[in-house]
């Protein structure tokens, strides 16, 4: 490692595995003086003691953010009695991700996703960026969500509160930029510690993407180092997609249904065919059979509307796509009932 961190402190929540884990093992490494937070004590002194190991300082504080002001001053206190009187970076990556469709979501666990992904990080910028802006420098790092600009059906409750953390980020910036705290935001693709199985519901919202797969928590924490060193002083308010291209790029490249149908939404030849919901502009689910479409066409026209056939005993031809260019014609699609794990 380089030392980018030398002489910096930090506090890392959500730190007992996975992202948190890698960025409070990856400050260390570079030279930072880390406090490990997070609920489970056994799995914290774990990542501290793999920090101590490798020749960096750590400790653990255990937190249960629960999104009460008291919870967030307490874990700050304890922060910088750890530290030795002052946190100079902030990392808020503490967070709860139940799913679901919006009208099964009890209201408990509505309250639940907020106060532990909105309100939890709010209280603790307020209690430790006042002296960050007193001491004129500081690094404030919130954890964003790929989802808060790409819709999904089943994640309203999740994608919004990181909507609203992204939102926060922005309003932060201008809050305590002028007087020399970078606040900005990392906004993950799927992001794994261990390989997935083949199929996994996480690897398929990575298909169709220019990686095509789950990323590892190390190319998280290596945003976060920058966004923790000086390099990062002429930043303020950004976010940083590390998602595999999932937010901005779509590639023909993407993987094969597992079911042999054809190729997934994420690509070309399934997007000519079907919405990114899985279903045709008139509401009928179709599945394209067709994998090989023209490249040198296809890849280069702008589809400008999609008709799919609608249901029969027999289809022979769907989807007839047309652009202002040229027009191509896919030759059999089968209609069936939509299933959620390939989309």
């Amino acid at each position: 490692m380089t030392d980018r961190l030398t002489g910096k402190t930090a506090l890392v929540t959500g730190a007992t595995s996975n992202i948190g884990a890698a960025i409070a093992e990856r400050f260390a490494a570079e030279g930072a003086t880390v406090v490990v937070s997070g609920r489970s004590a056994e799995r914290g002194q774990a990542v501290v003691d793999r920090i101590i190991a490798a020749g960096g300082r750590g400790s653990f504080v255990a937190a249960d953010l629960d999104g009460t002001k008291r919870a967030s001053e307490l874990l700050a206190d304890q922060a910088r009695e750890a530290l030795g009187g002052r946190v100079d970076i902030l990392v808020n990556n503490a967070g709860v991700f139940p799913g679901g469709p919006t009208p099964a979501i009890a209201e408990e666990t509505a309250d639940l996703v907020y106060a532990v992904n909105v309100k939890a990080p709010f209280f603790l910028v307020a209690a430790l960026a006042p002296a960050m802006v007193e001491r004129g420098t500081g690094k404030i790092i919130n954890m964003g969500s790929w989802g808060a600009r790409l819709g999904i059906a089943g994640s309203a409750l999740y994608t919004s509160s990181k909507g609203a953390i992204e939102s926060l980020t922005r309003a932060w910036a201008a809050e305590f930029g002028p007087a020399g705290v970078n606040v900005n935001a990392i906004s993950p693709g799927v992001i794994r510690e261990t390989e997935p199985e083949p199929g996994e519901r996480g690897e398929t919202l990575m298909w169709g993407t220019p990686v095509g797969a789950s990323g590892r928590p190390d190319v998280i924490a290596a945003a976060a180092v920058y966004l923790a060193s000086d390099e990062s002083d002429f930043v303020h308010g950004s976010v940083l997609d590390i998602d595999g291209g999932r937010t901005g790029v779509a590639v023909r490249g993407a993987a094969p249904r597992p079911d042999g149908l054809g190729d997934l939404p994420g690509s070309v030849a399934g997007q000519a065919a079907l919405s990114p919901m899985g279903r045709c502009h008139d509401g009928v689910t179709v599945r394209s059979t067709r994998t090989e479409w023209i490249p040198t066409v296809v890849g280069r026209m702008k589809f400008s509307r999609a008709r799919c056939a609608r249901r029969y005993a027999s289809v022979s031809r769907a989807c007839a796509i047309a652009s202002a260019e040229s027009k191509v014609i896919s030759t059999t699609a089968s209609i069936g009932s939509s299933d959620p794990s390939l989309y």
